[in-house]
């Protein structure tokens, strides 16, 4: 009758979490799994998951070394063409 155990980091249908599988073997045959979660060492990411770029500043999001439950999203920056009196086009990136 042996054990094997293995420490993993899972994922199913988008949503993953560190576990440990022990697997085992009994003397008739039968294998009994057992998969156990495992706290993260890591803490969890508790800024926004929403960010919008800005003209004039950094923005640094606190994630390094943390767990983020949900996927960030970068909105896109506005951009806007319109056609001018010069026959030409006037771009607008960032605003209107």
């Amino acid at each position: 009758m042996e054990t094997i155990q293995k420490n993993v980091h899972l994922s199913i249908a988008g949503r993953s979490r560190d576990v440990q599988i022990n697997v085992q073997g009994k003397d008739h045959g039968d294998i009994f799994l057992t998969v156990t979660p495992r706290e993260s060492h890591k803490d969890l990411y508790e800024g926004p998951y929403s960010v919008a770029s800005v003209v004039d500043a950094m923005q640094i999001l606190d994630t390094e070394n943390k767990v983020m439950t949900e996927n960030l999203i970068v909105l896109p920056i506005p951009y806007f063409e319109t056609s001018n009196p010069k026959g030409g086009l006037t771009v607008y990136i960032g605003g209107d």
